[in-house]
């Protein structure tokens, strides 16, 4: 497969669903993992952005009226934490929720990667300004120049 095939193939949502054989049994009124991995699996794809390159919104605030979610430098950085944690998941509960948005938010991470040089990238975009707001001495980079992330 030549690589313009394997990113193809990120993109499509069968690519993120879990295949195998689904069942109903009954087990001890304890802890639903299972459950408590869908909740989780609606909190990633809940806190997804698709209008800003599917980049996680860093901060979510719950305890105020209305409660809102704001994006912070940091989105790029923890996007691959994110993208992770689906997969995992996925597998716990085989719920196919968010799979289409998975699929696309995939495929942006792996956007950020250079061929040449094989580096994760927080790509400089007119639409995220924030980008280079937590550590003072990037606040130079206005030029629109892109941060690598390691």
């Amino acid at each position: 497969m030549d690589s313009f095939d394997a990113r193809r193939s990120l993109t499509s949502q069968e690519a993120v669903l879990c295949r195998g054989e689904y069942y109903e049994t009954e087990v001890p009124d304890t802890l639903d993992l299972a459950d408590r991995a869908r909740l989780a699996l609606n909190g990633l794809g809940g806190t997804l952005d698709p209008d800003h390159h599917c980049t996680m919104f860093f901060n979510v605030y719950y305890a105020c009226r209305p409660p809102y979610m704001r994006h912070h430098a940091a989105d790029a950085t923890c996007d691959p934490k994110f993208a992770e944690s689906f997969p995992m998941m996925r597998a716990m509960c085989g719920d196919d929720a968010w799979a289409e948005l998975e699929a696309a938010f995939r495929s942006e991470l792996v956007s950020r990667l250079d061929p040449d040089d094989g580096l994760y990238y927080n790509l400089a975009h007119p639409d995220r300004p924030w980008r280079v707001t937590y550590n003072p001495a990037f606040h130079k980079l206005t030029s629109g120049e892109d941060l690598c992330n390691v």
